[in-house]
């Protein structure tokens, strides 16, 4: 499985609507759902004030990395859109799940 992990600090006044368009049924996981390799998204709210953690799940790389190529404008279209409910949005990290007992993936 591949992940995609973001951090978001999240003004105040819009953690309502930060949280619908973020969270497992919402606007971002709906855009990704067209798309074969898609598991699913989780939100998640930090002990940290206003912060949250949203974790992609995706079969592998390449079915991300094909998302992308397909819908990289409607991507980028719901990104702006959404700007206004951030402080800030950090990519923490990416990569493949490690199972135990296996090397690499």
């Amino acid at each position: 499985m591949y992940v995609i992990v973001w951090k978001y600090e999240v003004l105040a006044d819009a953690e309502i609507d930060f949280r619908i368009a973020y969270g497992p049924e919402g606007d971002w996981a709906r855009l990704f759902a067209k798309h074969e390799g898609f598991i699913g998204t989780e939100l998640v709210a930090t002990d940290d004030l206003h912060h949250y953690l949203t974790i992609d799940r995706w079969e592998s790389e390449k079915a991300f990395n094909a998302y992308m190529e397909r819908d990289r404008n409607d991507y980028r279209r719901l990104d702006q859109h959404f700007e206004a409910f951030t402080v800030t949005e950090d990519l923490v990290g990416r990569g493949s799940t490690i199972h135990s007992g296996a090397s690499g993936s």
